[in-house]
């Protein structure tokens, strides 16, 4: 059964992986959630030479931020992990298999539709009326609404939360807006306007099918917002570069040496609360 696992994740990653032990590093974890939602870790961001455990944590940390950052409830077991379980990275390994097939297909039955909705239309034909037995057949909007709610049942848990909600401004976003008046190094919003837009032209297709029509509207809201969660993401995570180019330069000359060690831990850290109570005890000591 891990022989198959190993030879799925080395087909998926174009790896060469030959003991399941090897995947301490998190590497191909990494590779497999690009694969599956690209740009949400950065392939610049993984260490793919990793050797130390210090470069294992970090790229396993990668991976619970970025399902973190998607929205999936996953609680990544980094520890035993990183220590090189045969047990545990078979388990988990069978556990990312499931998830990477079912929202693979998932996303391959909303990018079909996404083209059926934005196909050019069809030459429409002169029809006549028919009279409609208002007892007998439901209406249009009762129709619409039941057959949505069918294709939206075969939809992953995640995918079907996500459809679900509204499309509506999250904390983050709120917070980034704040930002963006304050920041001088940010872009402005003209410069946002102009820079090319990575989503297809959205139109309402009169022809399509009630229940498609609904999805290919939802695709288009959550590919704008993931726009904005990618623009949210790049912002905070190029202020927290500057925070550590600062404090290697403060270690450089041997400014605030505790300080920055603290920092560097906390900054590197699951846990903030625990990482932040054992900083202090260390400096203690």
């Amino acid at each position: 059964m891990s022989g198959e696992l190993l030879n799925w994740l080395n087909a998926t990653v174009h790896g060469r992986y030959e003991n399941i032990e090897e995947l301490r590093s998190g590497v191909a974890y990494c590779q497999i959630m690009e694969q599956l939602f690209p740009k949400c870790i950065g392939r610049n961001n993984i260490k793919t030479n990793a050797i130390s455990e210090y470069e294992f944590f970090h790229n396993l940390n990668l991976l619970q931020e970025a399902f973190n950052c998607m929205g999936f409830e996953k609680k990544i077991p980094i520890e035993d992990l990183e220590q090189g379980s045969c047990k545990d990275h078979f388990e988990f390994l069978q556990w990312l298999k499931k998830f990477f097939d079912i929202h693979r297909t998932a996303q391959a039955n909303l990018l079909a539709m996404t083209r059926y909705s934005i196909s050019p239309e069809p030459a429409q034909k002169p029809t006549t009326p028919t009279p409609i037995d208002t007892e007998q057949k439901p209406t249009s909007s009762q129709a619409s609404s039941d057959s949505s709610e069918r294709m939206t049942s075969q939809l992953s848990p995640s995918i079907r939360r996500m459809s679900s909600n509204k499309a509506k401004p999250t904390l983050v976003t709120s917070m980034a807006r704040n930002f963006r008046s304050r920041d001088n190094s940010k872009p402005n919003n003209a410069q946002i306007r102009k820079q090319p837009k990575t989503t297809p032209n959205y139109k309402k297709n009169p022809n399509l099918p009630a229940s498609l029509q609904v999805l290919s509207e939802r695709v288009h809201q959550l590919s704008e917002q993931l726009n904005d969660i990618e623009y949210e993401r790049k912002y905070y995570l190029n202020k927290l570069k500057k925070i550590e180019i600062l404090l290697q330069e403060s270690i450089k000359k041997q400014e605030l040496v505790e300080f920055c060690n603290c920092a560097f831990k906390i900054l590197h850290s699951m846990d903030v609360y625990k990482s932040v109570k054992t900083a202090i005890n260390n400096s203690k000591d």
